[in-house]
């Protein structure tokens, strides 16, 4: 074995592949994923062979070591063998503080069905944090403008900034793993008591221990409806679909 790296080598986060270099290209075909062993044992692991090196991946925990054992049967290219069991070490760092929400500053989540299902919610995804506080502003189409500067204020750190609308939600949400990339939802039905409209929802820790630098704060406009709308302009008109979110099919009743 030549050397392993984590990461950038420097700094190992959750999350960051493992990648042992070996001396020789591996043998692709007589490469067993399952005969590496780690210790102790990662979600969701993923053992590829690629050229001379094996590269482990998976959800690991902060803070934590774990040891990769590389299986005496081994094999390179040349038909080679190890011969005996290699361990090697992997040192897991500190998590950073993340607070990541998919799509752009506005998002649309469909109404709550009529069966027992659950309403609308919004999704996140936290890692490094205890205990995040989540809030929601009723708003209507004409608070966009005021959203819109607030928003960019609070990017650039002012924060100060106020956001338009009535708090309608407002709870901290507990976080099971802060150590590993973690999804939340949160029920965004209590904030809409006729079922649709729109929320500026805001997430940001709560915990007092998180350095400023890793302050990170989710600010979005929510939409909840029951039809999404997308359209196609050119110089002479406008094509627009109209479709059913929760059914996934065309509005034929919208024209």
């Amino acid at each position: 074995m030549a050397h392993a790296r984590c990461g950038t080598g420097a700094r190992c986060e959750p999350g960051d592949p493992l990648t042992v270099s070996l001396s020789r290209p591996l043998d692709g075909e007589r490469f067993d994923p399952a005969a590496v062993v780690v210790e102790p044992p990662v979600v969701d692991l993923a053992v590829r062979a690629v050229a001379s090196s094996l590269i482990v991946s998976g959800r690991t925990r902060a803070e934590t070591r774990y040891t990769v054992t590389l299986p005496a049967s081994l094999a390179d290219v040349t038909g080679e063998v190890l011969g005996a069991p290699v361990p090697v070490p992997w040192d897991v760092g500190a998590a950073p503080h993340r607070l990541v929400a998919a799509g752009g500053p506005v998002l649309v989540a469909p109404v709550g069905g009529s069966r027992g299902e659950r309403g609308p919610t919004f999704a996140f995804t936290s890692r490094g944090h205890a205990l995040v506080h989540v809030s929601a502003r009723r708003v209507a189409v004409d608070d966009w403008d005021a959203f819109a500067d607030a928003a960019g204020a609070l990017a650039r750190g002012e924060q100060d900034a106020a956001l338009p609308g009535e708090v309608a939600l407002d709870e901290d949400l507990a976080v099971a793993a802060p150590g590993v990339f973690t999804e939340l939802s949160v029920d965004l039905a209590p904030a809409l008591p006729e079922g649709r409209g729109h929320l500026v929802v805001v997430v940001e820790p709560r915990d007092p221990d998180v350095p400023w630098y890793e302050r990170e704060r989710l600010v979005r406009w929510v939409e909840v409806t029951a039809l999404g709308v997308d359209a196609l302009p050119d110089r002479d008109s406008l094509l627009a679909w109209v479709t059913e979110i929760r059914a996934a099919r065309p509005s034929r009743a919208r024209r």
